[in-house]
């Protein structure tokens, strides 16, 4: 369904890479030195496209469950994901987020008059040294009906792991931790009428407005150099 968004980013991304080592190439100061100029630009390269794919991957997945797509939004998840709604204990596996997910409904996609709209934004991404991990904060914003005359307003922080598999990335751990909830017709209080707390951040204040963290060792052998 949102598959021409990804192609077009993939597409995109090629590009982009292919213009900035036909660049390097050409303005290299000498013969010897141009692999390892190329093999540092691909790595920042792939570290400033995975800063992106990972927002990428979890915008997309507000956007499946907003269309009660639950098999495709599990499938953004590692195969060992973990997911924590906001109650109870983790839900750890592909499959069981795929079950959490359709319990919303109770079947596959939403029910007549069904409305699950989840924004969530305002991205605090961090790209770990070794650049196959990532974490992010984000606020979620849910606006809900269960189709039967019943809406509700919900709110909260992520704080989020992801991981690359299989070459993607993917959701290795989303954690929602609730603040504000309630009925639509008579505006929301706080989460279950606790005082809301601070959420811990994933980020020290002197990583903070730093999606890349810097990368650790040199960087590996760039294809464009066979």
């Amino acid at each position: 369904m949102f598959s021409w968004r990804h192609e077009t980013a993939v597409r995109g991304r090629r590009l982009l890479r292919r213009f900035l080592l036909a660049g390097a190439l050409a303005f290299a100061p000498a013969a010897h030195a141009a692999p390892r100029a190329l093999a540092v630009l691909a790595r920042d390269v792939d570290r400033a496209e995975s800063v992106r794919a990972v927002k990428d991957v979890q915008r997309t997945y507000a956007q499946y469950v907003q269309f009660g797509l639950w098999r495709e939004a599990a499938a953004l998840f590692t195969q060992g994901g973990v997911a924590n709604f906001g109650e109870g204990a983790d839900i750890r596996g592909r499959a069981a987020v795929a079950k959490a997910l359709i319990a919303q409904s109770g079947k596959a996609g939403l029910n007549p008059g069904q409305f699950n709209t989840q924004l969530i934004e305002e991205p605090l991404v961090n790209l770990a040294a070794d650049g196959r991990h990532a974490q992010g904060r984000w606020y979620g914003f849910f606006m809900l009906s269960d189709g039967k005359g019943g809406a509700s307003i919900e709110g909260g922080v992520y704080e989020n792991d992801y991981a690359r598999e299989g070459g993607r990335w993917k959701i290795a751990a989303l954690r929602f931790h609730p603040q504000y909830a309630g009925p639509y017709e008579t505006g929301w209080t706080n989460w279950k009428g606790q005082p809301i707390g601070v959420t811990p951040y994933h980020f020290s204040a002197d990583e903070a407005g730093k999606p890349d963290l810097g990368p650790s060792g040199p960087p590996p052998a760039s294809s464009a150099e066979k």
